[in-house]
């Protein structure tokens, strides 16, 4: 009788849309190479960003990691460096144009 069952069960189309949605899982898993080089490329201006960043002052490097490394408000950062808010914004925007021009070159 359970042999029977076990037959049935497989005969079953949940059981075959159960083995599609593994395979389509599996094939999900599957690193194409074009993944590879993407990653590779992220990974490279990633670095070439970070370059750029380190050749910013030690203000101008804080502003722009606190910003977006740690998603801080110019208001949280201007707290922690006891530096006027305005005065903030202003380095932040000035030091985006830097980067700006070393990343073009």
């Amino acid at each position: 009788m359970a042999h029977n069952q076990l037959i049935s069960f497989y005969k079953d189309k949940q059981f075959k849309a159960t083995q599609t949605d593994i395979l389509d899982e599996q094939l999900d898993n599957i690193v194409a190479p074009d993944d590879v080089e993407l990653e590779v490329f992220e990974k490279f201006e990633s670095e070439r960003i970070w370059q750029a960043v380190n050749q910013l002052n030690a203000i101008e490097r804080k502003i722009i990691i606190g910003k977006f490394r740690f998603d801080m408000t110019f208001k949280e950062i201007s707290e922690q460096l006891s530096i006027n808010e305005n005065t903030i914004k202003t380095t932040y925007y000035r030091s985006l144009q830097q980067l700006k021009k070393f990343l073009d070159k």
